[in-house]
């Protein structure tokens, strides 16, 4: 099981100016995904899109609502053990995890009153979309997908409109709830 991230589009938007900014704001760059469940949630000209590099497992736009697990997935727990790592000594990289991520997440409250760092960057890429007239709205969507991120059949929950973006609207997003932010 992997989370996806799902940006959402109207057809007309063009990709490679979007990735412009994605790439400047989010550092990663997105491909189309051609989820028709996710697309029908949000209008018929919708299209949508993932990133282009591995999932996004820990940093799902509805983990910023939720406190940061620095907990590893059961595929990393399962790697580790297979390429011979010692209970001792995945216990022991498991306690050096967490009091760096308590660190990371004291450095970060100190610096940003406590906004997280996805939170905030989401933000400010919706709102870059919607200021230079990219396109007249923006969808963003999260899932835990079993299977693939174009053929899985997600039960879409009821669509959350917003005009402009604020980063506690970002802060509110749930899984498998569609939201989406116009000028």
């Amino acid at each position: 099981m992997c989370t996806f991230n799902t940006l959402v589009l109207p057809a007309s938007a063009d990709l490679d100016e979007v990735n412009v900014v994605a790439t400047e704001v989010l550092h990663r760059a997105f491909m189309p995904q051609g989820n028709a469940a996710i697309e029908a949630a949000f209008s018929r000209d919708a299209r949508s899109f993932v990133k282009s590099t591995d999932c996004d497992c820990g940093s799902g736009l509805g983990q910023a609502a939720r406190p940061t697990d620095a907990g590893p997935s059961e595929r990393e727990l399962r790697k580790l053990r297979a390429e011979g790592w010692s209970e001792a000594k995945i216990r022991r990289w498991l306690e050096q995890r967490n009091t760096t991520q308590q660190k990371r997440e004291l450095a970060y409250d100190a610096r940003h009153g406590g906004v997280p760092a996805s939170a905030t960057a989401w933000m400010t890429f919706v709102s870059r979309i919607l200021e230079e007239r990219l396109a007249p709205w923006v969808g963003l969507f999260t899932h835990d997908y079993r299977g693939s991120v174009a053929t899985e059949q997600i039960e879409v929950g009821a669509v959350r409109r917003f005009v402009g973006v604020t980063v506690e609207q970002i802060g509110e997003i749930e899984e498998d709830v569609p939201f989406v932010f116009s000028a």
